[in-house]
């Protein structure tokens, strides 16, 4: 290993949970991934804008007082039914099971307004566009179930690409996502962040166990791992998500989360800051400048462990990165043959039937008006101070447009979401 494994003194926390107002913080008040990583003068220079995020997680309360006068839009109804094939149910925005959502959406955007003279909860890249897709958590009572004619997680990755999604993070496990549909977003250009777990052992649960995710361990404040950071070669990075500033379900009271949650979620937004400066890179160019400036130094060949992936993700140097200069060739896929899915079904597009020669000339088609092609998206140094379903069904083969549609101006606006569900999370991952 290129680096020396070390588990912090004090027993970290396996599942996300919500310590009271009176349990200490690591540092800064439960900030310190805002304040510590220098985010106040990053955000100077970029904010995110143009870039939209996918939240596939719990509902999301809009008003919750960080989120208050946000970005963040919430996808209706949910992708959720309370009975098998029943009708899709519409995502709550608001109540305690909007708890987990709401602090990804924070984390992203928020505000940092606070409550009764409290400092609140401040967002990593707080110009992005975060769309909220409830695929879990709409009822106390029963399990989040598959609506009619829905395959929820499928539908969710596919709504979110059709939505002009740049980043899709899923802060958890998605129990029913096909390795078709997850394919599908990365021939797309789309990055996907998972969480890699909380529970330490190996890498599990979709989207983070796959071939070309980045699957995010969490690391502390003193640059040490979780003890429940997992290992594997699915690691992609590590990055703050220890003693995290939140709010319990009431939304009332601050308190710290744990878990690789919110290293994920950390990882989307610091991502979005880059290729919010670099809307010309594409996915893999974006994703080669994260694996060469973690650490807080710049690597001529990034290597990997399984503990500590390609390293702690470092925004001060990532934002100072040319994506441009990297090849577009993400470092997240393997090679190896036991992976999933193969390297094969996410570099290149599937090939459409050929036509049968039957000997006769073909019909020339009306002539149409081509549409327009869619414009083509540690350690680190302490800074002081410083339902309707969806119309749009992705098919299975995906053209060159497609394939390029990460190139683009992102100063043009992004589609508009339209209607449209979180499967029973993996256990430990739900943090």
């Amino acid at each position: 290993m290129r680096r020396t494994l070390t588990v912090a003194a004090t027993a970290a926390m396996l599942l996300t949970t919500v310590a009271g107002p009176s349990a200490a913080a690591t540092s800064d008040d439960g900030l310190w991934y805002y304040t510590a990583t220098g985010l106040d003068a990053i955000h100077q220079r970029t904010t995110g804008e143009g870039i939209t995020i996918a939240v596939l997680d719990d509902p999301v309360n809009p008003d919750a007082p960080d989120l208050l006068g946000t970005s963040v839009q919430v996808k209706q109804p949910s992708y959720c039914a309370t009975e098998t094939q029943g009708p899709a149910v519409p995502a709550p925005t608001s109540g305690p099971l909007s708890r987990h959502g709401t602090h990804m959406a924070a984390m992203l955007v928020g505000t940092g307004a606070g409550l009764d003279g409290e400092p609140g909860v401040r967002g990593i890249a707080p110009g992005t566009t975060v769309i909220s897709y409830t695929i879990r958590s709409v009822s106390d009572s029963v399990s989040c179930l598959n609506p009619a004619g829905v395959a929820s997680d499928d539908q969710a990755f596919r709504d979110a690409i059709a939505d002009g999604a740049d980043i899709i993070n899923v802060s958890g496990a998605l129990s029913t996502l096909s390795e078709e549909a997850f394919s599908e977003a990365i021939r797309a250009g789309v990055i996907v962040v998972g969480a890699a777990g909380n529970n330490g052992g190996r890498v599990v649960g979709a989207p983070a166990e796959f071939n070309g995710a980045v699957a995010v361990g969490t690391v502390t404040a003193d640059r040490t791992l979780d003890e429940g950071s997992p290992s594997g070669p699915e690691m992609g990075v590590v990055a703050p998500g220890t003693d995290i500033r939140c709010m319990d379900e009431t939304f009332t009271i601050y308190g710290r989360c744990t878990g690789s949650s919110d290293a994920a979620v950390y990882t989307s937004g610091v991502l979005a800051l880059l290729w919010s400066l670099h809307p010309d890179a594409t996915a893999n160019q974006v994703l080669q400048a994260l694996v060469h400036t973690t650490d807080g130094e710049l690597r001529d060949e990034p290597v990997h462990d399984d503990a500590w992936g390609y390293g702690t993700v470092n925004a001060r140097l990532l934002v100072d990165a040319d994506p441009s200069s990297y090849p577009d060739v993400s470092p997240f896929i393997r090679e190896d043959p036991d992976a999933t899915p193969p390297a094969s079904a996410l570099t290149s597009a599937a090939e459409a039937p050929a036509e049968e020669d039957t000997g006769t000339a073909p019909v020339e088609p009306p002539t149409t008006t081509a549409p327009a092609e869619e414009p083509t998206g540690t350690a680190w140094p302490v800074v002081v101070g410083a339902g309707g379903v969806a119309a749009l069904v992705i098919a299975g083969v995906v053209t060159a447009v497609v394939l390029n549609r990460r190139r683009r101006d992102r100063a043009s606006s992004h589609p508009q979401p339209h209607e449209p569900s979180y499967s029973n999370q993996h256990g430990g991952h739900h943090g």
